[in-house]
């Protein structure tokens, strides 16, 4: 009985320490056009994202 609360509990500490880590940036990739014929579509394709991105970031800026 003591070894598995022994185990439980180094199971909770090596959780809650794996949650110190730093935080990874997320990396948003856009494939579109931004030149020649199609160059308004891959603008506005990219001005969609990164409204979206900025909207998902600050919430409340709506």
């Amino acid at each position: 009985m003591k070894t598995i609360l022994v185990k439980i509990l180094a199971a909770m500490l090596c959780a809650l320490l794996a949650a110190c880590a730093q935080e990874q940036p997320i990396r948003v990739g856009f494939i579109g056009g931004l030149s020649d014929r199609n160059s308004d579509n891959g603008q506005a394709g990219q001005n969609g994202v990164i409204l979206a991105v900025e909207q998902f970031i600050n919430p409340a800026q709506k």
